[in-house]
């Protein structure tokens, strides 16, 4: 039997038998990921709920802001956190008050009355 380029005597290619080996920490990273992303969609939403907010739709404005209210409880938590542990982070600002902030903004423009 005469073995091929790429594989050994078996006749198996030497890269299938090779086992998976992962990162070693990936849980900071991608919890700060997550919520980055999550802050940028996050506000997006929120800034997009503003338009049924002043035609008076509050229910559409209250969907659309929620997941900015979720991500800035989140980052918040996720800042007391490092701080209770001594390794202060200081990507909330980034993460999780400008969705917390637009969130709330145009909740409160929905729900506010109108005077006209």
């Amino acid at each position: 039997m005469v073995a091929k380029i790429g594989e050994n005597s078996e006749g198996v290619s030497p890269g299938s038998r090779m086992k998976v080996m992962l990162a070693e920490d990936i849980g900071g990273w991608l919890l700060a990921g997550g919520l980055t992303i999550g802050a940028v969609v996050a506000t997006i939403l929120a800034i997009v709920a503003a338009f049924p907010a002043r035609k008076g739709n509050r229910l559409a404005a209250t969907l659309l802001a929620t997941p900015g209210i979720v991500i800035g409880i989140s980052g918040t938590l996720v800042f007391g956190y490092t701080v209770i542990v001594g390794d202060q982070q200081y990507f909330w600002l980034l993460t999780a008050f400008p969705p917390l902030i637009v969130s709330g903004l145009v909740t409160l423009a929905a729900w506010s009355p109108i005077r006209k």
